[in-house]
C-alpha cells in the first residue's frame, strides 16, 4: 500500500473519478463486448471507459484492450524474461 500511495503522489499521476459519463462508456463497452462474445475483465472495462471519457491514449501490456472499439490504446511489448534492459 505504501508503494501505491507513493505512485499516486507523483505529479504525473491523475486519478480519474467515476462519473455518469464514464458509466455510460462502461455500459456501451460492456454491451458491445458481450454482443461480440469477446468479454474482458470488469476492471479493464472501467479503465477503458475512463480512458475513452478523457480522450486519452491508454498504454498497456494487455492486448485485451484492442477489443474495445473507440479506445485509443497502444499495447507495449513485454521485456523477455530475465532481461535487464531498461530501455535506455
Amino acid at each position: 500500500m505504501r508503494a501505491f500511495t507513493f505512485v499516486l503522489a507523483e505529479p504525473f499521476v491523475t486519478v480519474i473519478p467515476t462519473s455518469p459519463s464514464v458509466a455510460r462508456h462502461y455500459g456501451r463497452i460492456y454491451a458491445a463486448l458481450r454482443r461480440a462474445g469477446t468479454p474482458i475483465p470488469v476492471n479493464a472495462m472501467w479503465i477503458a471507459a475512463a480512458t475513452v471519457d478523457t480522450g486519452a491514449c491508454l498504454l498497456t501490456f494487455d492486448g485485451d484492450f484492442t477489443r474495445v472499439h473507440g479506445l485509443d490504446c497502444t499495447v507495449l511489448e513485454k521485456a523477455p524474461p530475465g532481461s535487464t534492459d531498461s530501455g535506455s
